[in-house]
């Protein structure tokens, strides 16, 4: 049987169509995940669905426990994450609803536990290709078959938050190339490559940046506008048995290899 895991932020916290088999409660070393793990089947696939905000979305991106999340995927042996986000459009041309597939980030988070070598280990992981090319390849395949458009190449930026950003930062985070921007992207992108997890993160345009529009921006919009895209990422989702390869060809699991400094 082939498993993936899902993690859904705002707008995508359940997967229709289908009904889950069961939810599981996970508890790891690094404490709880933001929620039960929510298990579906597809065909071959069993989808294996967790929110990031928690059941009832209490849980700011600032306090999210990361390390738990990805470590809950990785007990439950599931080396495939993919990971959904709301997201402000710096660039221009993105649509309100649409979907961009991130190809590149830059981390602006202050003050989260962003590694699991913290104890007693050095560990320089290598983020040159910072997602799984395999797996965006699969997601792109699934959604071509969905009849829906995915735009690749986004460069995501990442926020402390939860506040949203100001004018001033949007015009210095589109100088230096990005196209998108959200609170959640990291640690959970570095702490999935720390265990050997294929991973790609899917923006979801739920606004406009600060200073890109003359709008307020509100909660309320943003979760509208999420909730737009939420039938085209169920099709993508249940489409997905059909791509997903049993044997991973990729290098993510082996990421840790060759980047542990030893001294002896």
């Amino acid at each position: 049987m082939k498993k993936i895991g899902i993690i859904g932020g705002s707008g995508f916290n359940k997967i229709h169509g289908i009904e889950s088999i069961e939810h599981i409660e996970v508890n790891t070393e690094y404490g709880n995940p933001s929620s039960s793990i929510q298990r579906y089947r597809v065909g071959d696939l069993e989808i294996y669905l967790l929110k990031r905000h928690g059941m009832n979305h209490t849980i700011a991106p600032h306090k999210i426990n990361y390390k738990a999340n990805i470590e809950a995927f990785s007990s439950l042996g599931i080396d495939k994450v993919i990971a959904f986000a709301a997201s402000g459009a710096i660039d221009k041309s993105y649509k309100l609803g649409s979907l961009i597939l991130t190809s590149d980030a830059i981390d602006m988070t202050k003050s989260r536990a962003n590694t699991f070598f913290d104890k007693d280990i050095v560990a320089h992981i290598d983020m040159s290709v910072p997602f799984c090319p395999n797996l965006q390849n699969t997601f792109l395949q699934s959604a071509k078959d969905a009849n829906i458009e995915v735009t690749l190449n986004g460069i995501a930026i990442c926020t402390e938050g939860p506040r949203i950003e100001t004018p001033a930062e949007i015009k210095f985070f589109e100088k230096i190339g990005a196209t998108t921007v959200g609170m959640t992207l990291f640690p959970e992108l570095t702490l999935a490559r720390e265990r050997g997890i294929c991973y790609i993160s899917v923006a979801i345009i739920s606004n406009y940046a600060a200073g890109i529009e003359k709008n307020k921006i509100t909660a309320d919009m943003l979760l509208e506008n999420s909730l737009k895209s939420s039938e085209n990422i169920n099709k993508i989702t249940l489409n997905l048995h059909k791509y997903i390869e049993y044997k991973k060809t990729c290098p993510c699991e082996n990421s840790i290899e060759g980047t542990v400094l030893n001294a002896n």
